[in-house]
């Protein structure tokens, strides 16, 4: 009994870590991703722009929406 206790301490301080690092490394991965494609999503909308298929309203009222 005393072998399986010494055992199991070290398993559950590494299974801690790991939900600690999973939960700080996962929640910032996911803010990465989400700026990467809301900076995807500014270029199209400033093409579109520049290309006249949207006007200077529909620009502005598009991007306030992504950026908020």
């Amino acid at each position: 009994m005393f072998g399986f206790g010494m055992l199991l301490g070290p398993i559950a301080l590494a299974l801690i870590a790991y939900v600690i690092y999973y939960a700080v490394t996962g929640s910032s991965r996911q803010c990465r991703i989400e700026r990467v494609r809301d900076r995807k999503a500014l270029e199209i909308l400033k093409q579109r722009y520049a290309r006249g298929e949207i006007s200077r309203t529909e620009y502005l009222k598009i991007r306030e929406e992504l950026e908020t």
